[in-house]
This record gives C-alpha cells, structure tokens and sequence, in this order.
C-alpha cells in the first residue's frame, strides 16, 4: 500500500476555505498532514492529521513531519513554492511520486530535475474540495 502524505504551502493558505478542504482530503485518504512555514496554520494544528512545519530558512524544522514525509511514497503539493524539501530524500534526490495541486502552471515553481506524476490546475479550495468528495464516494 502506497503512503500519501498532503504538503501545503503558501498559496492554499491564501484561499479562503482552502484549509478546510485541504482537512476533508486528507480525512478521506487518511492522509498526514504537513506544511511549509508559510502555510502554518492554514490547516488546523490540532488535528490528529496536522504534523506540523516541514524546513525552516534551510532547516529540517519539526522532526515529527520530516518523519511522516520520509515515509512518503506519494506527495500531494498544495500551492507549494518550492517543492525541494517535500519530494526529496537526504541524497537530495526525487525519491516520491509527485502530484501538483495549482492555479495556474506558472505558479507552480517547480525546478526542471521535479517529475510531476499529474498537476490539476484550478482554484484550488474548488480543487481539493472536489477530490475529497469524489473520494467519499
């Protein structure tokens, strides 16, 4: 069994709702949550699903969500920036199958060596919301 863990960033903390939505999907995956610094917050920290900061300034942050993402063999990148610290492994090196959660894919600052597995491109609180529904199915 494939493990998924939901990575959210900066531009899902912008969208009004999007924190919510982003809690329902990872409720129907059973899925960990983590974020980047400036997402903190944008998903209820006290949620059994909510593992905290992954990377501070070039720091590992929380060593908690630096496990669960370890554990990763599929990540789901909500408004992410840079995608460095949640799609690779101590060697640096693309060890999990990435799917992209966007606006547009010009706001998807993903580096060329980054395989993208699939991108759905959208507002991205009407996105999550969708997946999370068709997964209650």
């Amino acid at each position: 069994e494939r493990r998924v863990v939901i990575c959210v960033g900066y531009r899902a903390a912008a969208m009004d709702g999007c924190g919510l939505a982003i809690t329902e999907l990872a409720e129907a995956l059973h899925a960990p949550i983590v974020t980047s610094l400036d997402a903190k917050g944008v998903v209820d920290e006290a949620h059994p699903l909510c593992f905290g900061v992954v990377g501070i300034f070039g720091y590992p942050g929380l060593e908690v969500a630096r496990t669960i993402l370890d554990s990763a063999d599929i990540v789901v990148l909500i408004g992410i920036t840079l995608a460095a610290d949640f799609v690779t492994g101590v060697d640096r090196l693309q060890n999990r199958i990435v799917i992209s959660v966007e606006q547009t894919p010009g706001t998807a600052v993903l580096t060329s060596w980054v395989h993208v597995e699939a991108q759905l491109l959208g507002h991205l609180t009407v996105l999550v919301k969708t997946l999370a529904a068709k997964l209650r199915k």
